[in-house]
């Protein structure tokens, strides 16, 4: 399987990156996309692997792309033309902002996920193949297919996977689900959890940010 990233503008511009060596899928590994135009109006992609940077590109127009998550739809352990593909296991996290956030800022917002992801009594939402999530797009109310659970990472680390739920389970962990992807209303855009994120950093950052 070929890793490739891109980045397609709203006025139909695009800009697609691959990588030419041989990936160890056996192995696991973190990867870092970046994207940015910079002050003369290009955009430069990039991919990094354990920390490495592995491929960039550099293309002479901008690529405007809307900065807020919401606008996209979101596919989770699947691809956007394949159901069936899934991963093993992933954790993702994805970070925007404006080219006028200090680097202060920046890395404050680093360090403030950090600090979340950090806590003990943290939990995800666990995948297998062939279990996906989905939210369309001006809403991050997911919506699950193949019953995935709610785990502690605590148990993860330690090796302990979830075992497939029963029907009656199945009722409660939906409940979960949906507290934990903040489950909107076309009246609410935002749910609880973001903005208790932005109460969160402005409180611990303010102008900072």
């Amino acid at each position: 399987m070929r890793l490739t990233f891109g980045a397609t503008g709203f006025e139909g511009n695009y800009a697609l990156l691959s990588v030419k060596s041989l990936i160890d899928w056996d192995k696991i590994h973190l990867f870092n996309f970046t994207f940015v135009i910079d002050e003369f109006m290009e955009s430069h992609l990039s991919i990094y692997i354990d920390g490495e940077l592995i491929e960039k590109l550099k293309v002479p127009f901008p690529i405007f792309i809307y900065n807020d998550s919401l606008l996209y739809e979101t596919f989770v352990n699947r691809s956007y033309d394949n159901e069936t593909l899934g991963l093993n296991f992933g954790l993702c996290r994805m970070l925007g902002y404006s080219t006028e956030v200090p680097f202060k800022g920046r890395a404050n917002l680093f360090l403030y996920f950090d600090e979340k992801l950090g806590k003990e009594e943290l939990r995800c939402i666990y995948f297998t193949k062939g279990q996906y999530g989905y939210a369309k797009s001006g809403t991050n109310n997911l919506t699950t297919t193949n019953s995935p659970v709610m785990w502690d990472i605590s148990e993860l680390k330690q090796g302990k996977y979830p075992q497939r739920v029963d029907n009656q389970e199945e009722n409660s962990t939906l409940e979960d689900l949906m507290k934990f992807s903040g489950n909107l209303s076309s009246e609410n855009p935002r749910s609880g959890d973001n903005e208790q994120i932005d109460a969160d950093l402005a409180k611990e950052y303010g102008k900072d940010l």
